[in-house]
């Protein structure tokens, strides 16, 4: 069983691409690093309550760097009665705390989604002080959480997708266009809970782009009249908590770290997350907040659908 879903804000694209100073940008403008947090629910493709914020327009309906929620209770809609609360947490480098819910008495005829996400992309180098040349990287995910539902077809669960490479054209809503690892590609796309790992070939001289979005869902298309409801309770944590380097011979290299470019501070080494990446973010500065006007609309564009195929 499946359920709509698609990363969010992308049409936003078509708007003037804002400078934020960095050390590193790609051809489009796109300021890095580059932060994406929602909360949300729908009735169909229309929003009934939305907040975000962005790097290159700030904050949507309230949203805050790193943070939003919205909820509703007991809220009338159409002929139907809807509690809902979605909410995302990122409180530091590479981690999200995603968490939704959903109750809808005497539902319509309609699709009902509520969901939460976080993403970001930026550019890290790697570094060694030995003479050991690393070869390729792993990265090491873990994501664990909870999941409920009342009625049979309601879709609770999370997702993650992570990508690491040399993207030198790539934006963050590029990034879901990706091919899947499956298909050949670079993208890892992932549901619900457990540990998962991601090797990449490791690029000398030149920055890495690391892209990954998490968003933790409740969704259920009703035919009308059902009463319903699920949670999809992730705040337990995206992370990524681990990355090794390997030499040619496929050895550990025992000494290194990862520099992230942009602000220059070191977010792992050998030992795993340094204090630099579990100490919070460093909030860059919003884009003109006159772009706002134009956020809500911009949530609907280029949504990573998977259609329902029935109970």
């Amino acid at each position: 069983m499946y359920f709509p879903f698609r990363q969010l804000l992308a049409s936003s694209l078509a708007l003037t691409a804002l400078t934020i100073p960095a050390r590193a940008q790609i051809s489009i403008g796109e300021p890095i690093p580059f932060t994406d947090t929602f909360s949300g629910t729908l009735l169909d493709d229309t929003f009934l309550v939305l907040t975000a914020w962005r790097t290159d327009t700030g904050s949507v309906n309230g949203g805050l760097f790193g943070r939003t929620f919205v909820g509703l209770t007991n809220e009338p809609v159409g002929e139907a009665t809807v509690s809902a609360q979605s909410s995302t947490t990122a409180p530091n480098f590479f981690m999200a705390r995603n968490s939704a819910s959903l109750s809808v008495e005497n539902a319509e005829a309609a699709r009902y989604t509520t969901q939460s996400s976080h993403g970001t992309h930026t550019q890290v180098e790697f570094f060694t002080p030995t003479s050991l040349t690393p070869a390729r990287t792993r990265f090491h995910w873990n994501v664990s959480g909870l999941t409920s539902s009342t009625y049979p077809g309601v879709v609770t669960n999370a997702d993650l997708r992570f990508a690491a490479g040399y993207f030198p054209t790539t934006s963050y809503y590029d990034f879901f266009d990706l091919a899947t690892q499956e298909n050949g590609g670079p993208l890892m796309s992932v549901s619900g809970t457990g540990a998962f790992s991601y090797n990449l070939p490791l690029l000398l001289n030149q920055p890495i782009d690391l892209f990954y979005h998490t968003v933790a869902y409740v969704g259920f298309t009703a035919e009308g009249g059902e009463t319903f409801s699920g949670f999809s309770d992730f705040s337990n944590t995206h992370i990524l908590d681990r990355i090794e380097l390997f030499d040619s011979n496929d050895v550990l290299i025992s000494e290194w770290g990862m520099r992230e470019i942009s602000s220059g501070q070191v977010m792992f080494d050998q030992n795993g997350r340094t204090a630099a990446a579990n100490g919070g973010n460093n909030i860059p500065e919003p884009g003109t907040l006159g772009l706002l006007a134009l956020g809500g609309a911009a949530l609907l564009g280029r949504v990573c659908r998977r259609t329902k195929k029935g109970n």
